[in-house]
């Protein structure tokens, strides 16, 4: 978290504008490692981090359920959906993690079967993680920068009839 904490706006910190918040997350990722490594069933141990109805909690959560779920992608985003609190957002985020530290092979078929667009998700996903140019940097002018901009910006969408 250091690259957070010392990232600059308007010339100070986020840890100098922001600290209760910073420490706050903190204290949450400590406890969700904590967690992650007792015996306490996975509903117990998400209630006492939090709903995840704030971005502290449903990081925290989704770290929690990767960790203690660390070799399956289904098992972590079950733990981290099945609680009262906000769990399609805490899902959503472990499923993110999930993904980066076990690559899309290990999403189970019955995830994505019926996965509504699913040929232009993975499209989407193979671009940005092959070095889609799409950013705040300015690459205006190059090839390269055209093909993402034809493909991604300058497109219109239709009406299905």
């Amino acid at each position: 978290m250091p690259d957070i904490v010392s990232g600059e706006d308007g010339g100070k910190t986020y840890g100098e504008l922001w600290p209760e918040y910073i420490r706050k997350q903190k204290r949450l990722i400590a406890r969700a490692l904590e967690l992650a490594g007792s015996d306490i069933p996975d509903q117990v141990a998400i209630e006492s981090i939090g709903g995840g109805w704030t971005g502290h909690e449903a990081l925290a959560i989704a770290i929690y359920s990767a960790i203690k779920h660390q070799d399956s992608f289904e098992d972590a985003v079950i733990s981290c959906v099945n609680h009262s609190g906000d769990s399609d957002s805490t899902g959503a985020i472990c499923g993110n993690i999930m993904g980066c530290l076990l690559s899309r092979s290990a999403i189970p078929a019955h995830f994505t079967d019926k996965l509504e667009l699913l040929d232009i998700i993975e499209e989407m996903a193979n671009d940005l993680y092959t070095g889609s140019l799409i950013s705040e940097y300015n690459h205006y002018g190059t090839p390269e920068m055209a093909r993402w901009d034809e493909k991604y910006c300058n497109f219109h969408w239709e009406p299905i009839k």
